[in-house]
């Protein structure tokens, strides 16, 4: 049942999407060079996630992004989580004329590294290392030539290493899946047209 979540959620959103597609050629307007955003679904933590984002084409770009998490407990372990991505975004082109990059329904793929990493004092530590592959649906606005919002949905493959140097028994390596929905906001810089 949990499987067919992801496929029916994505023809809903394409199929959600379709009248929004549809504009007329002559309101298309320059589309950004640059983006920056944070995601907002982080926010209320102590995670920092920053994620640069360039126009290839007028209907591909690629975001970078960088996250770090580090936490000190007086009474708990030291935790830290550092990690990378990369993503490939193709923006659908419309009905009519070309799509506005980082304006439009859109197809991406990904891949991920995070490394999570548990001080417990002395040379006692636990840490986790997350390799994953993201394929995302999404939709993406640019306000006022200035500001973009983005929201996605995200089915993700991810292959961990749980490492214990000084537990050895207890390392171990698992495949897992899972979906989830992500929101970003930032705003966008420069300007390149459409050919």
């Amino acid at each position: 049942m949990k499987g067919s979540i992801f496929p029916i959620l994505l023809f809903s959103v394409l199929g959600f999407s379709a009248y929004a597609q549809v504009r007329d050629s002559a309101q298309q307007k320059s589309g950004p060079k640059f983006g920056l955003s944070i995601d907002l679904v982080d926010l209320g933590s102590d995670k920092i996630n920053l994620f640069g984002e360039m126009a290839l084409s007028d209907q591909r770009s690629l975001e970078i992004g960088l996250r770090a998490n580090p936490r000190s407990f007086e009474d708990r372990p030291t935790y830290s989580n550092y990690g990378v991505s990369i993503r490939h975004k193709w923006f659908l082109p419309m009905k009519t004329g070309k799509n506005t990059v980082m304006d439009g329904l859109y197809l991406a793929g990904g891949l991920s590294y995070d490394r999570i990493r548990q001080n417990f004092g002395g040379d006692y530590y636990r840490q986790f290392d997350l390799a994953s592959l993201n394929l995302d649906v999404g939709y993406q606005w640019l306000i006022a030539d200035r500001f973009k919002a983005d929201v996605f949905l995200r089915h993700q493959f991810q292959l961990s290493y749980k490492n214990e140097p000084l537990r050895s028994i207890y390392n171990s390596k698992y495949l897992s899946t899972r979906t989830e929905l992500g929101l970003r906001v930032g705003g966008v810089f420069g300007k390149r047209r459409n050919k």
